[in-house]
């Protein structure tokens, strides 16, 4: 075999590679901001879900805590899907929702005092946190 074609040949793989990488990078690129767009599909009213948790005992501590909450199919216009008493809150799954690949979940959170770093557990792995307004906060976790 010669040099050049050798080269060829080795060019042609680094460009399929090179090629498949761009398109994973993309892929993920793309699932992020459908994460971010239907964690936010501006139905949020901030007096409905301040309504809301004033019916919930004071968010309680510990790294483990993952408790159900009993929720209503709707807070204002937002779906929810379930929620949860976490560490120093509460969480609020979107219901309803579809990301591109389905490994995430996203939804709004509650943290009066801010959200801790021992959030995430085997059920809600690796919360992303951007806050909306006061103790509010959108969230978005992949599995």
């Amino acid at each position: 075999m010669s040099v050049t074609r050798w080269l060829i040949m080795v060019g042609m793989v680094l460009g399929v590679l090179v090629g498949a990488m761009i398109g994973v990078g993309v892929l993920f690129l793309a699932q992020e901001r459908a994460r971010e767009a239907q964690a936010f599909p501006g139905c949020f009213q901030r007096e409905a879900f301040d309504a809301f948790v004033q019916g919930l005992p004071a968010p309680r501590g510990g790294d483990d805590l993952f408790d159900p909450v009993t929720v209503p199919d709707l807070i204002g216009a937002c779906k929810i899907g379930s929620a949860y008493a976490v560490d120093g809150g509460y969480i609020f799954y979107a219901g309803e929702y579809e990301t591109l690949l389905g490994f995430d979940d996203v939804g709004w959170g509650y943290f009066p005092g801010g959200f801790g770093t021992g959030l995430g557990n085997g059920s809600w792995e690796g919360p992303r946190f951007r806050m909306l307004d006061g103790p509010w906060y959108t969230w978005s976790a992949s599995w």
